[in-house]
C-alpha cells in the first residue's frame, strides 16, 4: 500500500487551479487530483476572438491596488511581460443619471466642476462628525448614517450593481466593503481615513513601471493566459468532463464518486462555485447546505458589441446606472477605450453591455436574440450610436455571483468551525467565502495551502 498522500479538488475555476499551482510547490511529491465538470478549465473565464473581435468572458479588469496577490502569482507564473496597463482614458468614469452623463474623479478641480462631485466632497466634510456605529450592517444603512442620502444612491448604489449585481438594502458593509467599516472603526470617519491611507500607508512596489494603486490592468492576449498557466505548471491529473456525483466522509478521508468511478483520498477541497457547492452538499449534510442556502447568487448576462470603426462620443473607462433610473442594465464597459492594445483592427469599438437579474427586470428572461437588441437600444439613447455592431455576442453567467447578506463573516467563521468538527477532511474555497474578485479567490486558496498539514 503506498504512503503518498493523495488530495483531489473538485472545479478548475481560479480557486482550484490556484489551490493546485500552490499545493504542488509546496508538495511536490503529492498526488493531486482535479475533476472539472466542463470540458475546458477555467470557470467562468474565457477569452475569445469573434469576427476579427477580442472579448472575454468573465473578470478581465483588475485594479492593481486590489490585486497584489493576482499580480505576485502572474510574476510567479513568468506573466510580467504579459501585463498590459489600461490607456489614461480609463481614469474617466460616469454615471448616468437624469439622462445625461457625469464624471466620477477625485481630481481636486473635478470637485467642483461636476454637479456629482460635489455632492460627494460637502458629504465628506459633513462626515467627520457623524457618530461610529459597532458591527454589521447594510451598505445602504451605512452609507446614508455617514454621508447622506444622495451620495447614497448616486455612489454606493451604481458601484455596488457594478461589483455585485446586488442590493445595498441587504448587502454587508462588512464583508463587501470592509476597508470602509475599519476606516469608521479605527478613525472614526471615511475621510480620515482616506488621507491617512494617502499620506502614511507604505507604498507598494508594483511589478511594473508606472502601475499606481488606481491603475488598471489586463493580460495582453486575455485572462486564459492565468488559467492555461496555472494548468500547465501545476502538478497532478486533470479530468475534464467529469462531475463528481457523491462525496462520503470518512475518519481517515473522503470517498468520491465521479463518472462511475470511485476515488478514496485523504482530504477534499471543494471549489466549486457556491451554486456548485449547494447542490453537493444537499444530500451530504443539512448544517452545510444551509449556509450556501444564504448566499442567494444573482445571475448577469453581458452583451458583447463590436463596431468596425469608432462610435464612441464619450471617452473613457465606461459608466454605471443608480436603480433610481430604472433602466434596464447595469452599465456599459468601454473595452476598446480601456485596452485599445486588444482591438484586432484599428479603428474599432468594443463594448460590454450589462444586464442583471431581478425580479423586477423583465428583460433579462428575454431571449438571447432580444437581449442583443435592448442593449443596441440602450446604447443608442445614452452614446447616441445609431451604428448596428458588427457583431454581438452574449456571454451569461448563472448564479455567479454570491451575495454576501448582514452576518456573512459570522456565518463563514461558523461553517469553518462546523466543518473542522465533523469533516476534518473536507475544505471549502471560492468566491463565496472572503471576497469574490480573483484575487480574493487566489489569496484564500494560497492560505488554505499554506495551513494544509500533509501529516497531521
Amino acid at each position: 500500500m503506498s504512503l503518498k498522500k493523495h488530495v483531489a479538488i473538485i472545479g478548475g475555476g481560479v480557486s482550484g487551479l490556484s489551490l493546485r499551482y500552490f499545493l504542488s510547490k509546496r508538495f511536490p511529491h503529492l498526488k493531486i487530483t482535479l475533476f472539472e465538470k466542463e470540458k475546458s478549465l477555467g470557470g467562468c473565464i474565457h477569452s475569445y476572438d469573434e469576427a476579427g473581435f477580442f472579448f472575454e468572458k468573465g473578470a478581465r479588469i483588475f485594479k492593481a491596488g486590489k490585486s497584489l496577490d493576482l499580480l505576485k502569482l502572474i510574476g510567479k507564473l513568468g506573466l510580467k511581460k504579459e501585463i498590459l496597463i489600461s490607456d489614461k482614458r480609463a481614469a474617466h468614469r460616469f454615471i448616468w443619471t437624469n439622462d445625461s452623463f457625469h464624471l466620477l474623479s477625485l481630481r481636486p478641480m473635478n470637485f467642483f466642476s461636476s454637479p456629482l462631485m460635489r455632492t460627494l466632497f460637502f458629504a465628506l466634510l459633513k462626515e467627520w462628525k457623524q457618530k461610529k456605529k459597532e458591527g454589521d450592517e447594510t451598505i445602504a444603512s451605512f452609507a446614508k448614517r455617514r454621508l447622506g442620502e444622495d451620495v447614497t444612491n448616486l455612489f454606493f448604489d451604481p458601484l455596488t450593481l457594478g461589483i455585485y449585481a446586488g442590493d445595498i438594502h441587504k448587502l454587508s458593509i462588512l464583508s463587501c466593503y470592509p476597508t470602509l467599516k475599519e476606516f469608521e472603526k479605527q478613525e472614526g470617519s471615511i475621510s480620515k481615513g482616506i488621507l491617512k491611507k494617502i499620506f502614511f500607508q507604505r507604498k507598494e512596489a508594483f511589478p511594473i513601471q508606472g502601475m499606481k494603486t488606481s491603475s488598471l490592468f489586463t493580460l495582453r492576449k486575455g485572462v486564459n493566459q492565468l488559467i492555461s498557466s496555472l494548468a500547465a505548471q501545476g502538478n497532478g491529473e486533470i479530468h475534464l468532463s467529469s462531475s463528481v456525483e457523491k462525496i462520503i466522509h470518512r475518519q481517515k478521508g473522503v470517498d468520491i464518486e465521479s463518472q462511475g468511478r470511485k476515488w478514496q483520498v485523504d482530504h477534499l477541497f471543494c471549489a466549486l462555485s457556491a451554486q456548485g457547492a449547494k447542490k453537493l452538499m444537499e444530500d451530504f449534510d443539512i448544517e452545510t447546505s444551509r449556509f450556501f442556502q444564504h448566499l442567494s447568487p444573482m445571475s448577469l448576462s453581458v452583451i458583447h458589441l463590436g463596431f468596425q470603426k469608432n462610435v464612441l462620443k464619450k471617452r473613457g473607462f465606461g459608466y454605471l446606472i443608480p436603480s433610481l433610473e430604472k433602466e434596464d442594465i447595469l452599465g456599459v464597459v468601454f473595452d476598446s477605450e480601456t485596452f485599445p492594445e486588444q482591438n484586432k483592427k484599428d479603428p474599432q469599438t468594443r463594448l460590454s453591455v450589462m444586464i442583471k437579474e431581478s425580479p423586477f427586470n423583465a428583460s433579462f428572461g428575454l431571449s438571447k436574440e432580444k437581449r442583443i437588441e435592448l442593449a443596441i437600444q440602450k446604447v443608442r439613447k445614452h452614446l447616441k450610436i445609431d451604428e448596428l455592431p458588427c457583431t454581438q455576442r452574449v456571454s451569461d453567467y448563472k448564479k455567479a455571483i454570491p451575495q454576501f447578506f448582514v452576518g456573512h463573516e459570522k456565518r463563514v467563521l461558523f461553517l469553518r468551525s462546523y466543518l473542522n468538527i465533523h469533516y476534518p477532511k473536507l475544505t471549502f474555497l471560492g468566491n463565496y467565502l472572503e471576497g469574490i474578485s480573483v484575487s480574493d479567490c487566489i489569496s484564500l486558496a494560497e492560505k488554505i495551502s499554506t495551513s494544509f498539514a500533509l501529516y497531521p
